[in-house]
């Protein structure tokens, strides 16, 4: 993927049905530039996600390794609100499964 055009991609893929690519977009708000991470935070928000215990472990082990390798403020913010995202796809996944 053509690195200068991810956020004109992330920008497109909030109109699309993301469900299924959790995964990606969480690589994406870790990896990207500013807008591509904010791009990709938006839609984490803001659609629902087909998660699976594996995909949301990954996802965890993957923001492990970020918050150890960054350490500036703004990486930290960004940890804090991909954390809460995965605790409310927990909580879904929790609550479905009652």
């Amino acid at each position: 993927m053509n690195v200068n055009r991810r956020g004109t991609l992330v920008y497109a893929l909030q109109t699309l049905d993301c469900s299924r690519h959790l995964s990606f977009l969480f690589d994406l708000a870790l990896s990207g530039n500013y807008e591509v991470r904010c791009m990709a935070l938006m839609v984490l928000r803001k659609q629902y996600f087909c998660s699976t215990e594996n995909s949301l472990r990954a996802c965890r082990r993957k923001l492990t390794a970020f918050k150890h390798r960054s350490s500036a403020p703004d990486t930290k913010v960004l940890a804090k609100e991909l954390g809460r995202i995965l605790n409310r796809l927990s909580k879904r996944k929790a609550d479905r499964a009652l």
